[in-house]
C-alpha cells in the first residue's frame, strides 16, 4: 500500500460517482484545493496531490526527475480508481497531470475519464520558456510576483520563501528541463480553462493541447491572470463540474 501521504481528501465522499485528482502549481501544497468541495457538485469528490517538499510534507526532499514523481503519483491513485476518475493540474501541475494521464494510459490500462489543463501551454511548448530555476531567489520571487495570485505578506517573508523556494525550484527544474516525447496521445477527453489575462500562456499553445487526444476538447477562458481559478472559483469550478457531469454520462451511455 502506497504512503497516504501523498493523498489529501478535504471532505470525503464515499458515494461519490467520480473522483477528481487535483495537481497544484509550482511550490504549491495540495491545500490550495481544500476549498474546492463546497463549490463542485456531489457527485465529484476532491482528492488532492500532496507533493514533497511543501504543505505537510514541507520537511521532505522535493522531487527533482519528472518520472520519478509521475510514477509515485500513479501509484499512490491505485487504491482511490476503483470508480471512474479526472485529473486536473493547475501549470507545472498540468504538466505532471499529462503525464500522469499517459502513464495511466500505458502501463495500468484504466486512464481517466478526462484531463482539465489549467493554467498551462501544450508540452511541445516548454522548451522554448524561460530557464530560471538556477537564478537568484531575488529573480525568482519577482517571477512568481508577475504572474500574480500570491500575497506581497508571502512574498517579503523570508522564512516563508526559504521555506517553499527548495521546492519551487524543483518544480522549475522538472517544467524547464521537460523534453516531450509525441509517443502517446490519450483517447479522454481534454478541457483546457485559463486566464484571459494570463502572461504565460496564449491561444495558440492552449489550443495545441487539441492534438494531444482523440476524443474531445474544449477551451475556456475566464477573467484573470495565471491564477485566475482561486480568483473566480464558483465560476470555474461551475464549469468544471458540468464538463465532468458530460463525461461520466458519456461513460454511463456506453
Amino acid at each position: 500500500m502506497p504512503s497516504p501521504s501523498w493523498i489529501l481528501r478535504p471532505k470525503p465522499n464515499e458515494n461519490a460517482d467520480l473522483r477528481l485528482f487535483c495537481i497544484p502549481h509550482a511550490g504549491g501544497s495540495g491545500m490550495v484545493f481544500r476549498t474546492w468541495p463546497q463549490d463542485m457538485p456531489d457527485f465529484v469528490e476532491v482528492f488532492a496531490i500532496e507533493l514533497p517538499g511543501r504543505g505537510r510534507r514541507i520537511s521532505e526532499l522535493p522531487y527533482s526527475n519528472l518520472k520519478l514523481l509521475v510514477d509515485e503519483i500513479a501509484e499512490s491513485m491505485q487504491p482511490y480508481i476503483d470508480r471512474p476518475f479526472a485529473l486536473f493540474g493547475h501549470s507545472f501541475g498540468a504538466l505532471v497531470g499529462f503525464e500522469v494521464a499517459r502513464e495511466l494510459h500505458n502501463h495500468n490500462g484504466v486512464p481517466p475519464i478526462h484531463l482539465c489543463i489549467s493554467g498551462a501551454k501544450a508540452p511541445e511548448f516548454l522548451s522554448n520558456g524561460p530557464k530560471i530555476h538556477k537564478q537568484p531567489d531575488a529573480i525568482l520571487i519577482n517571477y512568481v510576483r508577475s504572474l500574480g495570485g500570491t500575497s506581497e505578506i508571502v512574498l517579503e517573508n523570508e522564512e516563508m520563501i526559504s521555506a517553499v523556494m527548495p521546492a519551487l525550484r524543483a518544480d522549475l527544474k522538472m517544467s524547464e528541463t521537460y523534453i516531450y516525447s509525441n509517443s502517446t496521445q490519450l483517447d479522454n477527453p481534454i478541457l483546457v480553462l485559463a486566464g484571459e489575462s494570463d502572461p504565460k500562456v496564449d491561444r495558440g499553445s492552449l489550443q495545441t493541447w487539441a492534438k494531444h487526444t482523440t476524443a474531445g476538447f474544449k477551451m475556456k477562458l475566464f477573467p484573470g491572470n495565471h491564477f485566475y481559478l482561486y480568483e473566480a472559483q464558483a465560476q470555474v469550478l461551475q464549469f468544471l463540474g458540468q464538463a465532468l457531469e458530460q463525461s461520466l454520462s458519456s461513460l454511463e451511455d456506453r
